[in-house]
């Protein structure tokens, strides 16, 4: 009975840091597409030549 508590409290606090870090990186990505996005008046970037 008091194992099943405590695991319940694991459970949560576990998916308590996974959606810390999701936060995190949802921050830092969308931080990132602000800093490179593409200002008027300049050509596209092609994305598949920046890979190879």
């Amino acid at each position: 009975m008091a194992l099943d508590g405590i695991r319940k409290q694991a459970t949560v606090l576990s998916y308590m840091g996974v959606f810390l870090y999701l936060r995190l990186m949802f921050l830092v990505c969308i931080s990132f597409m602000m800093m490179v996005k593409q200002k008027k008046g300049r050509e596209p970037i092609d994305v598949s030549e920046v890979m190879h």
